[in-house]
């Protein structure tokens, strides 16, 4: 076996670490994912969706630009190319270059950027700009352009466009330079070359993809939702070498079933070779081994790709056996052709590149080191700041010595100006605080008063500190070295002349993520030393505010930040206001708003008026700032009232505070005439491209004009519009990546499990194919390095919990279904009926065929063995993991004391491997689970053997509802017990919940009922509605669910009756079902007892991974109490809705800002995807929820009759109560129908309550299918659109022999 890891791949199944899971990257695979500094490197992205006809090709390449002096900011020459089909007639282009500056969390230009969300795993393609369409209703039309003739389409249009498209990796990535079969290149070169193959080999990375996202053109009203089958490539720069150009022609393909491969061949002037790669639907990538066709006719057919009608060839892939793989190409659109492998079609991508080592290599950046200087600096002028000056002058301190350049090269035509001025550095804070004795006890007091103290608390405390640190005596040599500098900028006489602008500026404002608007005081209209120097204090301590530390807890960041001081020469300006260089709501750049006022410019920031609105049409030809824009004439406006102005107080001989500097004007009736002429306002637009061109994004500016002259107080980012994220990536980011266009899911078995939506820590949904994984290496079934971490075992969408029935071990399940009789009774009790769906049967034939063709004689001796451990061995093991974790002097899976005294930076990392280190459980309750299925199966096929099978189903769900050993029974049974024993049962149905709840742990009130609530706690405080979700608390955390439980039973004595549990003896008396005696012998002695036992030990194995859960949710909540008490978190409830990746970056402090700002997203839109109902089976790349049918609304006056599978038998009608969530149960009435989407043990404490059940989803081993039987509850199962179909306080017949519930009409 010939195989090589690659430089990123260190997945161990065998190991316990959050990035053998994919829940955290590998900081090799950081490196890798992100920009370098000093390096070329390319990325390239394609997709393809052969059903919908649509493709996507975006490519980014980027180099490193020198640096001429350490002062310089370092650049990067960048070009983009994207071709979008989107199946409809339209292929849109790009085909740019442009100079940006280098960050280093994204590849980005000309309107594309390229982010990486997790490193290896989730990656997100942005685009806001302007393609050119192409449009044809004839894919034939468009053959024989190229890639470049799509852009440079005489009839294309230029349309601004908007999409966000995210990256799932289905695969590990492919190392060219490492993973490459060494023996096909050795064939390859022959005796050509001598040299090493690592100087030959392209410093490459590959990864297959799930590509799905929005798409959102001008003239569209809705976003257009497209996926596709896709790979991402990451070039890098090479070795340098002397093979001089190097010819890279390559064909990249995907087909509607999963397979995806790359074959290529490159060319140089002292050697030549092909090279390939694939991945199907079960495997990691694998090399090319055959190739049929000569490496000069692939590149033949690479060059002329559209001349030449056809090409096709035969290849093999190491380790995929001998198997011949047959592959034919067609041109189809441009440099897309069609393909079919072995019969099977899709879309590939045929591309050509030239590589010239000697002009990729860079010379290497300068770095900036602030480290080089050794004196220190209080005070600087905006001209003196550079990128070494840029952390002491903030953020809006390095924007005013940016702006300061670009008017001083550019002010002559357009006659405007930065108003001068000095700022007081970080440097001087620090000082400053290091002078305060007392400073660092009361920054602690106030970190620690701040976290969990209530809002009307913390206001308290921020107030008292302000004014604290606000009467601290700024430090002489600040005082001094101010005047100097002032001196310095405006001469001797300053003192008599000039009004200033006192503001805040710290690193995080004016950022891309964060504007903190507002957050800070800032001082207008002041003159004279005193004023100056009590107002820097004042915008210091202005940083300790309510609204300041609210602000930057809710951004996670430090309370005490280092804060610079703009003392800028004030203008009294004739009028004033701001402009956005794009759109504001849509961003689209050829629509800029100016608004205006008279007067000072806060009256129109801080919204104190309704100023005038003009927005400019701005000529726009391409996405690059490089190439000039201008504003093409003044559109629409809309003059405001103007009720208001804002002013500087020309008398200020009365002024006491310097926040009465500024005054308010109010005019009665307004002033209607425009606050500035034509003439001003397109010159603000021509001064606005000006500084968006150097600054290179989309600009808020402030501005002023006084005397004609315009002044350009400040410039920051849009905030948001693009580093924000939109609520379609948010809903789909933890989806499943889709291997074909044929996925199907079904919300059958885990829509009980994890009923809505889930949190963002999904630990179970790793778990479980991490645990596979570990087996299947376990057992020889795959080899350790096929063990792939982003194969999906179970299926996400919109954080909905799927069973993936394309995975392997899903459906080796149901391989013979419907054929056999076993498959049929596993199909029911996951589904709860038959299935009849065509796209489903398919689906479980095809993957089967697929899995049987590589089952050997060794896997299949594994599997028998594991078939034999399910039904004698697993069983035996249940008592020894019930001690672990149960006893109360163990101590195994006390996660939280575990991890209570080490590090926070070490305790999401060590939880995961302790947590890890005994997960028998898992696989237990696997087997008990299917053991019980074939317990029950065996059961069923003695009783339909009889000759007379009518009472068949009556005595099988009578014989499973009385098994005495059902966890999930005990709950309603103790609550009732509890309810029995108390005092003043009268009294306990008044009170409150929260009352009661009290009483019940009250030993003196109720000494025997609280003494009973206290063992119930004790023995089922793990358990509650969503236990597997950490987010939401079992009973344990709160208790109240079990309160309102007790009081509702009380308010019925029927509720409070026990069930009489019958013995085998008396089962076997009413049994109606006529069998020999030998069959009869043998279910009462040996089959029976087998099926009631089993039924118990799943339940109780279940119990265990709740407990599990338990434990794990209690350090969770431990780990995020100590984030909030280190402020890196505002609130314990925002870590649930963080990935673990994401905690850990918070923990480092890496963008704690755009995470938060992404967690409260996530918290806001978490409702609507928490209500989100699905089908029961899913399709395909498009993945949508359901769309309640308008028939449920045309028949709510009429009478129907839905059909379901029956659990236990029975006839009852009733009221109606339709439960969207466990939320609503508190109004159950005794002897409700109960009506909902599935149920967990949550549910337990109201079946008392109930006289039927029905659900949309759930199988027979389902929980309310356990619990109806166990109390012979008339209950349907998989009964489709209940809930759309019935509405609360409808009267309904429930038919459970007839499998029916029918809406009975009010007479």
């Amino acid at each position: 076996m010939e195989h090589s890891r690659g430089r990123t791949d260190f997945h161990q199944p065998n190991l316990n670490r959050l990035e053998d899971a994919t829940l955290c990257a590998f900081p090799e695979e950081i490196e890798y994912a992100n920009p370098k500094m000093n390096k070329s490197e390319e990325i390239f992205i394609f997709g393809s969706n052969y059903l919908d006809k649509t493709t996507i090709e975006v490519v980014l390449k980027r180099k490193p630009l020198p640096k001429n002096s350490i002062n310089d900011e370092m650049k990067d020459q960048v070009s983009v190319k994207v071709q979008l089909d989107d199946g409809k007639g339209n292929v849109y282009c790009l085909n740019e270059s442009t100079i940006v500056n280098f960050r280093s969390n994204e590849y980005y230009g000309c309107g594309l950027a390229i982010e990486s969300l997790q490193a290896n795993k989730t990656t997100r393609i942005k685009f806001r700009g302007y393609l050119n369409r192409f449009s044809s209703d004839n894919p034939k039309q468009m053959v024989n352009h190229s890639d470049h003739d799509f852009a440079n389409e005489v009839n294309a249009k230029l349309v601004y466009v908007r999409f966000r498209f995210l990256c799932l990796s289905i695969a590990k990535t492919f190392d060219y330079g490492r993973e490459i079969s060494k023996k096909f290149l050795s064939n390859e070169m022959r005796d050509e070359f001598t040299g090493s193959f690592a100087n030959i080999l392209e410093n490459r990375f590959e990864q297959h993809c799930h590509i799905k996202g929005t798409f959102k053109v001008e003239d569209f009203d809705d976003n257009i939702e497209m996926a596709f089958s896709g790979t991402i490539e990451r070039r890098f720069q090479p070795n340098l070498n002397s093979f001089g150009p190097r010819y890279v022609s390559r064909i990249n393909g995907f087909t509607c079933k999963g397979l995806k491969f790359q074959i290529g061949v490159v060319t140089s002037s002292s050697f030549q070779y092909r090279y390939g790669m694939m991945t199907d639907r079960f495997i990691n990538p694998r090399s090319l081994k055959y190739l049929s066709i000569s490496p000069q006719l692939l590149e033949t057919y690479v060059l002329k790709a559209n001349k030449i009608p056809c090409l096709s060839f035969d290849c093999k892939f190491v380790e995929n056996g001998d198997k011949l793989m047959k592959f034919d190409l067609k041109p189809y659109k441009g440099n897309v052709h069609s393909i079919t492998i072995d019969g099977v079609d899709g879309f590939a991508f045929v591309n050509h590149h030239k590589y010239d080592d000697q002009n990729e290599q860079n010379e290497p950046r300068i770095v900036t080191n602030q480290m080089l200087r050794t004196n220190l600096i209080l005070v600087i002028k905006f001209q003196d700041i550079d990128v070494n000056f840029m952390e002491m002058a903030g953020g809006k301190g390095a924007t005013l010595s940016q702006l300061w350049k670009i008017c001083s090269t550019n002010n002559k035509k357009l006659d405007w100006s930065i108003p001068n001025g000095i700022i007081v550095t970080t440097e001087a804070f620090r000082l400053q605080l290091y002078s305060i004795e007392t400073f660092p006890v009361k920054i602690e007091k106030l970190k620690k008063s701040v976290c969990g103290s209530k809002r009307a608390t913390i206001d308290m405390i921020c107030n008292e500190f302000v004014d604290w640190f606000a009467n601290q005596p700024l430090l002489k040599m600040v005082q001094d070295e101010i005047e100097i500098k002032l001196v310095e900028q405006f001469g001797h006489t300053w003192n008599e002349k000039c009004k200033f602008a006192i503001r805040s500026s710290t690193m995080i404002e004016d950022s891309m993520e964060m504007s903190a608007a507002g957050q800070m005081s800032s001082y207008l209209g002041i003159s004279g030393l005193p004023q100056i120097v009590s107002a820097v204090v004042k915008c210091w301590a202005s940083q300790f505010s309510f609204v300041s530390i609210e602000y930057k807890r809710t951004y996670g960041q430090d309370l005490c930040s280092p804060m610079a001081v703009i003392i800028q020469e004030m203008i009294d300006g004739d009028a004033a206001g701001v402009i956005f260089t794009a759109h504001p709501f849509d961003g689209d750049e050829r629509k800029m708003i100016i608004n205006s006022n008279f007067g000072l410019g806060d009256s129109v920031v801080a919204s104190y008026a309704d100023p005038d609105t003009f927005e400019l049409e701005v000529d726009i030809r391409a996405n690059s700032y490089q190439i000039p824009r201008h504003v093409r004439r003044i559109g629409n406006r809309e003059i405001g009232k103007k009720l208001l102005t804002t002013r500087i107080r020309n008398c200020i001989e009365d002024v006491v505070k310097i926040e009465d500097f500024v005054m308010q004007q109010q005019w009665l009736n307004g002033r209607s005439e425009p606050s500035i002429d034509d003439s001003t306002v397109l010159r603000l637009g021509t001064i606005a491209l000006l500084i968006q061109q150097v600054q290179s994004s989309i600009r808020d500016i402030e501005w002023t004009i006084k005397d004609g002259k315009i002044y350009i107080l400040q410039s920051r980012p849009i905030t948001n519009l693009d580093s924000g994220f939109i609520d379609y990536e948010l809903e789909h980011e933890l989806d499943s990546p889709s291997f074909t266009e044929f996925e199907l899911y079904s919300r059958a078995h885990w829509g009980e499990n994890y009923p809505g939506a889930i949190s963002w820590i999904p630990i179970l949904m790793r778990l479980y194919p991490y645990r596979f994984g570990k087996l299947m290496v376990r057992f020889g079934l795959i080899h350790l390095q096929d063990y792939n971490p982003y194969r999906p075992s179970i299926g996400i969408v919109s954080n909905q919990v799927m069973l993936n029935i394309s995975s392997g071990s899903i459906s080796f399940m149901f391989r013979d279904y419907p054929k056999s009789s076993l498959s049929r009774a596993l199909v029911i009790a996951i589904f709860g009926r038959h299935i009849d769906d065509n796209d489903f049967n398919e689906h479980i034939r095809n993957i089967s065929e697929d899995i049987l063709r590589n089952i050997t004689f060794k896997k299949k001796v594994v599997q028998s063995f594991i078939l034999s451990s399910l039904l004698f061995v697993w069983p035996k093991e249940l008592s020894k993991i019930e001690k672990m974790f149960f006893d109360k002097d163990s101590q195994a899976f006390d996660f939280e004391a575990k991890i209570s005294n080490i590090p926070l930076c070490d305790k999401l990392s060590k939880l995961y491997e302790i947590s890890n280190q005994n997960l028998q459980f898992l696989d237990l309750h696997g087997a008990l689970s299917f053991g019980s299925s074939i317990k029950t199966f065996i059961l069923m096929q003695l009783l339909k053997s009889s000759n007379d099978v009518t009472n068949v189903d009556s005595d099988y769900n009578m014989m499973l509802s009385h098994c005495n050993t059902l966890v999930s029974a005990e709950v309603p049974d103790q609550l009732r017990n509890i309810a029995k024993v108390l005092v003043d049962k009268k009294r306990f149905v008044q009170m409150s919940d929260v009352e009661a709840l009290s009483a019940l742990q009250n030993k003196r009130l109720e000494p025997i009922a609280a003494q009973a609530f206290e063992e119930f706690l004790a023995r089922h405080g793990h358990r509650g509605y969503r236990e597997l979700d950490f987010m939401h608390q079992p009973w344990g955390m709160d208790p109240l669910p079990c309160v309102q439980a007790i009081q509702s039973m009380l308010k019925n004595d029927t509720s409070l009756e026990s069930k009489q549990v019958k013995s085998i003896e008396q089962i076997m008396f009413e049994m109606k079902t006529p069998l020999p005696k030998w069959k009869l012998y043998l279910i009462k002695r040996f089959i029976l007892p087998w099926v009631q036992e089993s039924v118990g030990l799943r339940e109780r194995s279940k119990s265990i991974i709740i407990k599990w859960h338990d434990m794990f949710r209690k350090a969770l909540w431990h780990i995020a109490a100590t984030m909030v008490n280190e402020g890196l978190i505002p609130e314990q409830d925002i870590f649930f809705y963080l990935t673990f990746d994401e905690i850990q970056r918070i923990i480092r402090r890496e963008q704690c800002p755009i995470l938060l700002m992404k967690a409260r997203q996530r918290k806001r839109l978490y409702p609507y995807m928490d209500k989100l109902k699905f089908d029961e089976f899913l399709r395909g790349f498009h993945m949508k929820p359901r769309e309640l049918s308008e028939k449920s609304n045309e028949l709510k006056n009429d009478s129907f009759t839905l059909h379901g599978t029956a659990i236990t038998i029975g006839c009852v009608e009733g009221r109606v109560f339709v439960a969207e969530s466990i939320k609503d149960s508190i109004n159950i009435k005794q002897d409700d129908i109960l009506v909902t989407y599935s149920t967990d043990i949550g549910w337990s404490p109201y079946y008392p309550l109930l006289s039927g059940i029905v659900t949309e989803i759930g199988g027979t081993i389902s929980h309310g299918a356990v619990i109806a039987r166990e109390y012979g509850i008339p209950c349907l199962i998989s009964v489709e659109n209940a809930c759309a179909y019935f509405r609360t306080g409808d009267m309904a017949r429930l038919d459970t022999k007839n499998g029916t519930i029918t809406k009975i009409l009010s007479k």
